[in-house]
């Protein structure tokens, strides 16, 4: 996470904001706190062509859901829930994979 440790979180290694019961949480100070300070950053400068879900697939499953990191394997904990937000000012354009917009990917298909 870029500027983590500015906003509070404790692991320079996080990939994610973790509050364990009976556990220390990776960050200090209020979980709403530090993902404000975390989303600080975040704008309306970028491409028009948003694709939020298609972000979040990728996020955690890779390009294809038999490929992921460990990273994104040890996102999906059995015993962990896992709440999604998206801040977006546009719907999501979400196209084809291989559409040609982006250009060719063999691992992935429409």
């Amino acid at each position: 996470m870029v500027n983590a440790a500015s906003c509070g979180v404790t692991d320079p290694n996080a990939l994610w904001l973790q509050a364990p019961v009976g556990a220390q949480a990776n960050f200090t100070g209020s979980i709403a706190d530090v993902f404000s300070c975390l989303a600080s950053g975040l704008g309306t400068q970028g491409c028009g062509e948003e694709h939020q879900l298609e972000a979040f697939e990728l996020a955690l499953l890779g390009s294809s859901p038999s490929i992921g990191n460990a990273a994104q394997i040890a996102m999906l904990r059995p015993s962990a829930y896992l709440g999604l937000v998206f801040l977006s000012d546009e719907d999501d354009c979400l196209a084809a994979g291989n559409d040609g917009m982006f250009g060719d990917s063999p691992a992935r298909t429409a």
